[in-house]
């Protein structure tokens, strides 16, 4: 499926934040060490900050939700498959791994297509280098 338009686009960010939220909420009652649940309540409050702001920006463009087409996004490129539960902690953060390149692939790409709107692809660039600075972060812890 397209996303073929701004309000689509950022609907999508929304809802991708929204279920890396939850999926991080889990993790972070599983973990047992305090370093790692630090981590990820980091993540978990930056995740909430993205969704004011991605709320905010779909507010505040209106006008060019409705004017401005979106050509090369297709939402199957950026789904995960259904998560497997295998492999315990080590299983959960590899989930997490895919989950932040997921996020930063589709950040990176829709910035790229949304260029007209300036502010907007401004805003995903930023979520895309921090979903990418966190995907270090958890490859090296």
């Amino acid at each position: 499926m397209s996303l073929k338009n701004f309000g689509n686009v950022l609907d999508f960010a929304i809802a991708m934040e929204q279920d890396d939220t939850a999926f991080l909420e889990k993790l972070e009652g599983e973990v047992q060490s305090a370093e790692e649940r630090e981590a990820i309540a980091n993540c978990i409050r930056e995740n909430s900050k993205a969704i004011k702001k991605l709320l905010r920006e779909r507010q505040e463009n209106v006008t060019e939700m409705i004017l401005e087409p979106i050509q090369g996004l297709e939402k199957n490129q950026y789904e995960l498959p259904e998560q497997e539960n295998a492999g315990g902690h080590e299983g959960a953060i590899a989930q997490l791994l895919k989950r932040e390149h997921r996020a930063q692939r589709f950040y990176e790409d829709a910035a790229r297509c949304i260029q007209p709107v300036s502010e907007v692809a401004t805003t995903f660039q930023r979520l895309g280098r921090q979903h990418k600075r966190r995907q270090e972060r958890f490859e090296t812890a």
